[in-house]
């Protein structure tokens, strides 16, 4: 789900958001701009979980569930999932010792799973940027389309955007001058 940086939630407090079952107010008063959206970039991995809750409690389905059904789906991406539990673990790679033993794999102790918990094989991420480069699933058919793309290749809330150059974070996408 692609998503402006621009959204400048004080980190530290918000790291409760992490919890699988989030509770956040947009009262809190632990989770207070820095500055008004829009005005400024700055990097945050709270907002995803902020926008997961957003969305888990205007449509009342969770947000695996969502990503499943908006994104794995469409695009064909059978070994994939949110969270590594979500997946078949005999697929996935195991880590080598220089001794030749194989570990089996280790959940990531990731804890805002909406900022980077998409645990996905070479193919299927092969497929979702495919999906993000040209708007299209891997059938062939429409899955973003040219107003979408314009949005996440438009970098907005830089200093280097606002003074005319291509520079920046679009809809969760960065883009850089040539």
């Amino acid at each position: 789900m692609p998503l402006p940086h621009d959204r400048t939630v004080s980190r530290t407090p918000c790291t409760l958001l992490a919890h699988p079952q989030p509770r956040w107010s947009p009262t809190s008063p632990t989770c207070t701009a820095r500055w008004a959206p829009g005005t400024r970039t700055a990097y945050n991995n709270g907002a995803y979980a902020v926008a997961a809750v957003v969305l888990e409690t205007a449509s009342g389905v969770p947000f695996p569930e969502i990503v499943e059904r908006e994104v794995l789906g469409p695009l064909d991406m059978g070994s994939s999932g949110v969270g590594i539990e979500s997946v078949d673990r005999s697929r996935l790679t195991r880590h080598v010792l220089p001794s030749g033993q194989e570990e089996p794999p280790v959940p990531y102790p990731l804890l805002i799973r909406p900022a980077g918990g998409l645990v996905t094989s070479a193919a299927d991420l092969a497929r979702l940027v495919q999906a993000l480069l040209t708007g299209t699933a891997p059938d062939g058919a429409p899955y973003l389309d040219d107003a979408a793309l314009r949005r996440m290749r438009t970098p907005r809330t830089s200093d280097a955007a606002r003074a005319g150059l291509p520079t920046g974070y679009g809809l969760g996408s960065y883009t850089a001058a040539a």
